[in-house]
């Protein structure tokens, strides 16, 4: 019966040669979250612009022009009759 250390020996021997070197995974790592703080960053700033410029116009009482207006007439018009529609036994 073969041993854990010879059942290991065996697979380190199957083992592809020639890998990633250690410093590259950690490099990706570290430039990836670099990516990702600037992208959160980025958002931040975007909302926060956002936020005071709604802020500033609802200070300077700009809030009037969204007040809500009537609708206006369209071209058409749709005509309905009490039962019209309804499926009745034959």
């Amino acid at each position: 019966m073969d041993t854990l250390r010879d059942l290991l020996a065996e697979l380190a021997d199957d083992a592809p040669t020639g890998a990633v070197p250690p410093a590259e995974p950690w490099s990706r790592g570290r430039r990836l979250h670099r990516l990702r703080v600037t992208a959160i960053a980025v958002i931040l700033v975007a909302v926060g612009a956002v936020g005071t410029e709604i802020a500033v116009r609802l200070a300077n009482g700009a809030d009037e022009s969204l007040d809500p207006a009537p609708a206006k007439t369209v071209g058409f018009a749709l005509r309905w009759s009490p039962g019209a529609g309804v499926l009745r036994d034959r």
